[in-house]
């Protein structure tokens, strides 16, 4: 879902920014759960047609700066990819000024194998969250 709100959100400011996204632990080519496509439409994004994919060296190369949804994340990424420390943040902990690893209270919870409203709740964070970074 993040990757479809900022996307759409960079689209909008016609910003020159490329996004991408990948899981720490994700399954290569899995699509978006049906509870992510509803949560986006209900938001008024285009689902679009996601697969998932592993992090790699390529994409921590190709980055200029990485978002993680909460603060465990920040700590695999950067367990995975010490070179990536420095440009690895919670989404939530950057939009606050306060980057790498921000303690408690800047995380978006993953909601994964939850309800339609535990997604709608992550997408409407995701998106509040992307609209400040964007500002």
């Amino acid at each position: 879902m993040a990757e479809a709100i900022m996307a759409e959100e960079i689209e909008k400011a016609e910003l020159p920014f490329k996004v991408d996204s990948a899981g720490t632990f994700a399954a290569d080519g899995a699509p978006a759960s049906k509870n992510a496509e509803l949560a986006l439409e209900n938001l008024g994004y285009e689902p679009e047609k996601h697969r998932s994919k592993p992090l790699s060296k390529k994409l921590i190369d190709w980055a200029d700066i990485i978002f993680a949804m909460e603060a465990t994340h920040v700590e695999i990424v950067c367990a995975m990819f010490p070179e990536a420390a420095e440009k690895t943040h919670t989404l939530l902990g950057y939009t606050a000024g306060i980057g790498g690893f921000p303690g408690e209270g800047y995380d978006i919870s993953d909601p994964y194998g939850g309800d339609e409203e535990e997604y709608m709740q992550c997408a409407v964070q995701l998106r509040e969250a992307i609209r400040t970074l964007l500002d």
